[in-house]
């Protein structure tokens, strides 16, 4: 959403016109000032791609795997108990 934000921003104060009533790179021709519109779409896409990887990197750092974590009374008491049955 942040990158669709940007673009929409940018493609507004660019004052990018398009005549058609749909969207994609066919459609080009028919914008008004259309190298202003292709640097706010890259900036859209840079924006989106800079958050995920920072939101992703973020993640990595909080998860630490569960074999590595110490033993809590919380995990002993999830533990099943064996049970033996007698045939």
């Amino acid at each position: 959403m942040a990158g669709g934000a940007v673009t929409g921003a940018l493609s507004m104060a660019f004052e990018c016109t398009l005549r058609a009533p749909h969207g994609g790179i066919f459609v080009i021709p028919l914008i008004g000032n259309p190298l202003l519109y292709l640097i706010a779409i890259a900036a859209g896409t840079a924006t989106t791609a800079a958050l995920v990887v920072l939101l992703k990197g973020m993640r990595k750092q909080d998860e630490t795997p569960r074999s590595a974590q110490a033993p809590t009374a919380e995990t002993a008491d999830a533990a099943p108990a064996k049970v033996t049955v007698a045939a």
